[in-house]
């Protein structure tokens, strides 16, 4: 039969954004009063969410995380000053550095606000920008005294790109097959109540609990279908820009 509620592709979603839907699903079903043979079904998947919950735990604790934000929050800053520091000087009352800093700012504005992106966009897009600057702006940045920044922001972009590959290390030496493996099993339960509410729908139309907890759950499953829709949009347009960058990531 036919499921009544929409699906979600969840092999597309990222294992924190598929965690928090099978998190948000298992609240509702503890918050309604289900009758006996839909409560041995959400038994049986709320012990597949824990193994879930338990594989992503190694992944969670990985000391990389967090000294990979306050590396993105650096080359942010370093960023920001360096473009604030452009835009002062185009104001500047020696019109050469005037003009010099117009030009750089020409090539920073190219890129958009790259602070405001996902972090994984930023470390290439701070690649480009940089070496977009050096090839083109060298003289002007010397005039401006902003070569040494120029050197901060890439070191410290390049330390974020360092730390993100030591965690991809880490995370290869860890079980990624038991959290595919918790992935898919916990899926499977999830969908296996979804095809016996749907049955019970139809054969008792009247049951008010399972209507509200079908139209709870759809609500959820519109926002993660439009979550993935919206990363497919921006995706293409990397593809057909990949200069841009863009922050709803």
């Amino acid at each position: 039969m036919k499921n009544t509620i929409r699906t979600v592709e969840f092999s597309r979603l990222r294992n924190e954004e598929h965690f928090e839907f099978h998190f948000e699903f298992k609240q509702l079903v503890s918050e309604c009063v289900l009758t006996g043979a839909f409560q041995s079904l959400v038994s049986i998947y709320r012990q597949s969410f824990e193994e879930l919950n338990d594989s992503l735990e190694v992944i969670r604790k990985s000391i990389y995380t967090g000294q990979m934000v306050t590396a993105d929050k650096w080359r942010d800053a370093t960023y920001r000053r360096i473009r604030f520091a452009v835009e002062e000087f185009q104001h500047h009352f020696d019109p050469e550095k005037c003009l010099a800093a117009e030009k750089v700012f020409i090539v920073i504005r190219h890129y958009g606000d790259i602070s405001r992106a996902a972090r994984d966009n930023k470390t290439s897009a701070f690649m480009n920008m940089i070496q977009d600057l050096r090839d083109k702006r060298i003289g002007d940045l010397q005039l401006l005294g902003l070569v040494d920044w120029m050197c901060e922001l890439e070191e410290n972009n390049e330390r974020y790109r360092r730390l993100k590959e030591q965690r991809y290390t880490e995370q290869a030496q860890q079980p990624a097959k038991k959290v595919w493996e918790a992935r898919q099993a916990v899926d499977a339960d999830y969908e296996t109540i979804m095809y016996h509410m749907a049955v019970h729908m139809k054969l008792n139309p009247s049951d008010e609990v399972v209507a509200m907890l079908a139209t709870e759950i759809s609500a959820r499953v519109n926002s993660y279908r439009w979550l993935l829709a919206q990363r497919r949009g921006i995706a293409k347009m990397n593809i057909l820009n990949p200069v841009c960058v863009d922050s709803s990531s």
